[in-house]
């Protein structure tokens, strides 16, 4: 599934995340808290979550502009800002205040990177207090990122953080029947529940399955 097929309609609900799903829906209609700050382990539907902000904004009020990122590519920016001894700050306020929101993903890849965590905080208190909304998604603990963090507790009253907790066993069962049909497999429900109850998070549900999928193909072409 590719960000652009990742919407609020496909994204499996149930109660291990219903409010980071409520909170980024208002966010779509320029409501409710801001920042976001979503945390959960990997593989628990942080990305697909922002993907979906991203593609429901686009749809319903496409003269809007979101930035969607990844912690990595931002890290890369603020290097190349230094290397070109531009003022890291100020130009990174011009870059990224073009748009109306912003999204950060994976920003577990900032942990130990405190004065990348310190930039990366002035620019989403920036943002924020010029009327743009921002979500970031993270596979740590908020607290992990101790710079980042502390800095936005004290220092934006409507942060909001939304944890994403380890799929239920139901989610996890939903999510294989559906990534089943939409690979084109025919299992039985005795063998999509073993692979559902074998993992704790969606994606190795996900590998497996393209694996059944892939091998399926080859026996096809023998």
């Amino acid at each position: 599934m590719t960000n652009k097929e990742m919407t609020f309609e496909n994204y499996i609900e149930d109660t291990s995340n219903c409010f980071a799903i409520t909170a980024c829906r208002a966010l779509v209609r320029g409501r409710g808290y801001n920042p976001l700050l979503i945390y959960g382990v990997s593989g628990c539907g942080k990305t697909h979550l922002l993907a979906a902000t991203k593609n429901a904004i686009e749809k319903e009020y496409p003269d809007k502009r979101v930035g969607y990122f990844t912690a990595d590519e931002i890290v890369c920016g603020f290097l190349e800002k230094i290397r070109e001894k531009d003022s890291l700050r100020s130009s990174a306020e011009r870059e990224y205040l073009i748009y109306d929101v912003f999204l950060l993903d994976g920003a577990e890849e900032l942990i130990c990177k405190e004065g990348i965590q310190e930039e990366i905080f002035h620019l989403i208190y920036t943002l924020v207090n010029n009327g743009r909304q921002v979500a970031v998604a993270c596979a740590l603990k908020p607290k992990r990122l101790r710079t980042l963090f502390k800095r936005l507790t004290k220092s934006l009253e409507k942060l909001c953080v939304c944890p994403l907790s380890e799929p239920s066993a139901e989610l996890r069962k939903k999510y294989a029947i559906r990534t089943a049909d939409e690979l084109g497999l025919d299992l039985s429900e005795s063998v999509v529940g073993y692979i559902a109850k074998k993992h704790n998070r969606l994606i190795p549900i996900r590998g497996e399955l393209l694996a059944l999928r892939l091998m399926s193909d080859s026996d096809l072409r023998t």
